[in-house]
């Protein structure tokens, strides 16, 4: 597990274009985790399954450095007047929580996981009501 949270901690990394702005390097972030764990359903489901605030160890460490990357990313947008001054916390918990639910979506409906789908379903509903309140 932690080999793989490696390579996805250096999947994002590539993604990410110092030249874009925050809410895009956000929006990088994110469809980088998506298109990672499309590509390793069975470790998605393992890193998915463990609940966060009660696991222990690696997983734990990763998912609250990920929500920490998130807020960030957040932040930074808003400073950037991108996204709507508010608190940052929330946001970055519900941003990663969508993203975990959609993901789950796709695990319960038998189907993979769909990066672009759920990237869309993550503008629509938490990014874009977000920066047009900036």
């Amino acid at each position: 597990v932690q080999e793989r949270l490696r390579q996805l901690e250096a999947f994002s990394a590539q993604a990410i274009d110092p030249a874009a702005g925050p809410l895009q390097q956000l929006r990088q972030r994110c469809r980088a985790a998506l298109e990672f764990y499309a590509q390793d359903p069975h470790f998605s489901q393992i890193f998915r399954n463990e609940y966060p605030a009660q696991a222990d160890g690696i997983i734990q460490q990763e998912t609250q450095r990920h929500y920490l990357l998130l807020r960030h990313d957040i932040e930074q947008a808003m400073d950037a007047g991108e996204i709507a001054r508010e608190d940052p916390e929330p946001l970055a918990a519900v941003l990663n929580g969508v993203i975990t639910s959609l993901i789950d979506l796709d695990a319960m409906n038998n189907r993979p996981c769909d990066p672009d789908r759920i990237m869309a379903a993550i503008e629509r509903f938490v990014l874009e009501p977000v920066s047009r309140r900036a």
